[in-house]
C-alpha cells in the first residue's frame, strides 16, 4: 500500500505504534506519503484502537479511536486515494 494523506491524517498515522512492522513502513514527511507491503498493516490499526482508542471499560471509542477508525476507512475503503 502506498498513499498520500493530508497533513492531519498523516500526523495521526505517525502517532500509531508500528513496532511490529517498523522496518516495513516508510514515511516521507515532505510529501505526507507512506508505503508498506506488510500484510499486518491493517492489524496495526486494530491493536492501536484497542490499546489506545477505547474508554477504560473498553465499551466505547474515545476521540482518538474514532479518528483512527476514520483514517482506517479512508485508507482501506475510500476512492479518494485511488
Amino acid at each position: 500500500m502506498k498513499a498520500r494523506l493530508d497533513k492531519e491524517n498523516y500526523d495521526l498515522l505517525k502517532t500509531m505504534d508500528f513496532s511490529a512492522i517498523n522496518d516495513e513502513i516508510v514515511f516521507n514527511d515532505d510529501t505526507c506519503e507512506f508505503e508498506t507491503n506488510n500484510d499486518l498493516f491493517d492489524a496495526v490499526f486494530d491493536v492501536n484502537i484497542v490499546a489506545n482508542g477505547m474508554d477504560e471499560n473498553q465499551d466505547e471509542c474515545n476521540e482518538y479511536g474514532r479518528r483512527l477508525y476514520d483514517l482506517y476507512d479512508l485508507l482501506f475503503f475510500s476512492k479518494e486515494l485511488e
